[in-house]
């Protein structure tokens, strides 16, 4: 039954088909290879190299890989090729969500994997031009995204943005995230005080950054889990700006 239900639940959020060669095979005869990526492109050997670091990032929250990316969201990954969270935003099927919790793995990877094959990444943003009578749907994601940044640079707690932005509280920290890493110069407070955050990567050194509750466990319940995971997720893209400017 968990398993029909999620399968339910992917179908509707048009991420129902499963990646290449890790489905079963009645499905595998009808699916584009890659993606739909020319056989032997350096975009499909960067969707080669890039479908263990998806597998990863499932494995560690228990779920299918086409979960986190569809092929198709893979491949347009390797066709985009980013180097920014602000262009990783425009490639098919990464949200705030997704954003905010496999950024900093799939900037890494993307940049590794690129150097390898000799591909450029995308630095800036593609500019689209906007339609002049925009749907109501975008108006109002663009009001409340616009609503949300005043109110995480006013420096609101999360009970408060919960409330002003009926949300609940981990979807919060998701969107807090996002916000945060892409500031010119990110930082956690007030959320999280250098204290908290110095502890959570004292116990990443033992149990890394790749979930979020071996670090709530290991702090023994004293923070409470949302700062635990605001503050790994700020760690992860701490560590990819790391690596970026070691790249450089």
């Amino acid at each position: 039954m968990q398993s029909q239900s999620l399968e339910t639940a992917t179908a509707s959020i048009g991420a129902a088909t499963p990646p290449h060669g890790e489905a079963g095979a009645a499905t595998a005869a009808t699916r584009p290879a890659w993606g739909g990526l020319p056989s032997g492109s350096p975009e499909a050997a960067l969707f080669e190299a890039l479908r263990p670091v998806r597998r990863r990032l499932a494995n560690a929250d228990g779920f299918p890989p086409y979960i986190v990316l569809s092929d198709a969201q893979l491949a347009d990954l390797c066709r985009v090729r980013p180097g920014t969270f602000e262009v990783l935003a425009q490639v098919r099927g990464v949200g705030q969500q997704k954003l905010a919790k496999y950024g900093p793995q799939l900037l890494a990877a993307v940049r590794q994997h690129a150097a390898e094959l000799n591909l450029a990444l995308r630095e800036a943003p593609e500019v689209i031009d906007e339609p002049s009578r925009p749907r109501k749907a975008e108006v109002n994601r663009e009001s409340r995204t616009a609503a949300e940044q005043v109110l995480f640079a006013r420096g609101d707690s999360l009970g408060e943005l919960c409330v002003a932005l009926q949300l609940a509280p981990g979807t919060v920290v998701e969107h807090l995230l996002r916000w945060v890493v892409t500031q010119e110069r990110p930082g956690l407070a007030p959320w999280v005080s250098d204290a908290d955050l110095a502890r959570v990567q004292a116990a990443a050194a033992s149990h890394g950054l790749q979930a979020a509750k071996p670090l709530f466990q290991a702090l023994n319940g004293e923070l409470h889990y949302p700062y635990v995971r605001l503050a790994q997720g700020f760690l992860q893209a701490q560590v990819a700006r790391e690596r970026m400017a070691a790249d450089d």
